[in-house]
């Protein structure tokens, strides 16, 4: 078996041990950064979230790939900063679920979309992952570096998908399985 289709069948069965999503409260380093950055890497639920953007993102070429990826990660710094300021997005959690559904259907489907709708959707559910951040963010830590973490390891974690999804575009069966265990994880979480 290919090493990048096992890496993508792991990422799928570290997904499915994971319990449901979850702002992941608790990981607190005592360096706002520092916290940012480790927080999304503490969830499947996050982690194949922001994987999956880069992979649905790698359909399109060129700086047309970015843009999903740059719009997650903008709107979720938004999302974070209302979060922070005691407004969240109502029913997160269940937005947080349904952008990997969504995602691993995009995924899956292998069909084109238009890049608006894609941004558009990146968008719409990263207010809602930024929402869970910013509301939960740990005492005593600065917001400013803490949010900015969280955007650089997001935005680190969209890339790997892009390039996982790159890869992956020569071996179709391969990037649609990737988005049916996306998919399948977030039908998990919602039930469990």
């Amino acid at each position: 078996m290919h090493v990048v289709a096992r890496w993508v069948i792991a990422v799928a069965l570290l997904g499915l041990t994971a319990s449901g999503a979850s702002a992941h409260v608790g990981t607190h380093s005592g360096f706002g950064l520092v916290d940012g950055v480790l927080h999304p890497l503490t969830g499947a639920d996050h982690v194949l979230a922001a994987l999956a953007v880069g992979l649905w993102a790698s359909s399109f070429k060129g700086r047309a790939a970015w843009a999903m990826p740059i719009a997650f990660v903008a709107a979720m710094g938004v999302g974070s900063a209302l979060g922070l300021s005691g407004i969240t997005i109502p029913q997160y959690e269940a937005a947080i679920i349904a952008s990997l559904v969504v995602f691993g259907l995009a995924i899956a489907s292998g069909r084109e979309v238009p890049l608006a709708g894609g941004v558009g959707a990146c968008a719409l559910f990263a207010l809602a992952h930024g929402s869970a951040h910013g509301a939960e963010i740990p005492d005593g830590v600065s917001p400013l570096a803490y949010v900015g973490g969280l955007m650089v390891a997001t935005g680190s974690l969209h890339a790997a998908g892009l390039v996982l999804g790159t890869t992956l575009q020569a071996q179709a069966g391969a990037l649609r399985f990737a988005g049916i265990a996306i998919a399948l994880y977030g039908g998990f979480i919602a039930l469990a």
